[in-house]
């Protein structure tokens, strides 16, 4: 089961709010979501996980259609 950490990026949440999460991290499990949160505590978290640099651009996981209709 592969898992990847996109740390210290931006995440765009599709709550109510439009909340957004600043120096954030993202867990990707099996294509799936399995986390979010602040990086220092998801590198705590998931220390096995492969690290990816997110500060180039927002992440999409692989097949998150993110478009609107």
């Amino acid at each position: 089961m592969a898992t990847e950490l996109i740390r210290d990026t931006t995440i765009v949440t599709a709550d109510d709010a439009g909340s957004m999460l600043y120096d954030a991290a993202l867990v990707v499990r099996d294509r799936r979501i399995a986390a979010l949160g602040p990086t220092p505590e998801l590198l705590r978290r998931f220390p096995d996980a492969e690290r990816v640099d997110g500060r180039p651009e927002l992440p999409r996981p692989p097949g998150l259609d993110v478009g609107t209709r």
